[in-house]
């Protein structure tokens, strides 16, 4: 995804303006620091690496290990949008990345409204 849908203009574009991308690599092998390592009752196992805690994450919270795998969130941690796995096919991307801020903007819309 990285290599072959982000970087299509239209993707691109909507990721740098609309979006904080933050990327959790569940592979990374750096070592937790002791005070930081602990044991999932998620994954039922220790967590000793940031790729381990970066699972665990995923894990705890959306009960799906896949990878890749996209969550849209608001600024209060809530789904925008269905998360999405892999998906080569750049409108169909868009289209997921155009339904969060779509939802976004209607919760903005409604906190502005409950507001007044």
């Amino acid at each position: 995804m990285e290599k072959s849908v982000w970087p299509d203009p239209e993707v691109l574009r909507r990721l740098k303006e609309d979006y904080v991308t933050v990327s959790l690599y569940v592979d990374d092998k750096y070592p937790l620091p002791k005070t930081e390592q602990y044991f999932s009752n998620a994954l039922d196992k220790e967590v000793i690496t940031l790729g381990d805690r970066n699972f665990d994450l995923q894990y705890s919270n959306y009960r799906i290990g896949a990878q890749p795998y996209y969550v849209l969130l608001d600024m209060d941690g809530k789904l925008l949008t269905k998360p999405r796995g892999y998906t080569s096919d750049v409108a169909t991307y868009v289209q997921f990345l155009d339904a969060g801020k779509e939802e976004y903007s209607n919760r903005i819309k409604q906190l502005t409204a409950n507001s007044l």
